[in-house]
């Protein structure tokens, strides 16, 4: 299976970052040829993980995704070990195929105009 797996900066997370994960969510959701079953991962990198745990719910609430997951990394800023995830950017976002690494997009900044070449990776082989 597909997954894009968001890192977000949660001290930079701001309404343009909300738009590009409800833009990339709705493009998946109408469905793209050859990966219907895509999913994503939201997972906020954060100092104050029971923060971010509180908050999700009301984001989830508020931008209704259908096809992301929004989680909080529990443990080193960074992330998970392995998956370098830019702590500069606001955004890392990186598209798994059958648990290898497709495409790799790293934003200082960010908002639904980036979306496209998510997009378009996810329709490569």
């Amino acid at each position: 299976g597909t997954t894009v797996v968001l890192f977000v900066n949660a001290e930079q997370w701001a309404r343009p970052v909300a738009r590009y994960l409800k833009t990339l969510d709705t493009q998946i959701n109408k469905g793209i040829p050859g990966e219907e079953k895509a999913v994503v991962v939201a997972v906020w990198l954060t100092s104050d993980p029971a923060k971010i745990k509180e908050y999700l719910p009301k984001a989830q609430q508020s931008l209704d995704f259908s096809k992301t997951a929004l989680t909080v990394f529990d443990g080193q800023v960074a992330g998970p070990d392995g998956w370098n995830a830019d702590i500069a950017a606001q955004l890392t976002a990186v598209v798994v195929r059958d648990g290898e690494e497709k495409a790799r997009f790293s934003y200082k900044s960010t908002n639904e105009a980036d979306v496209p070449e998510v997009v378009q990776a996810l329709g490569k082989k």
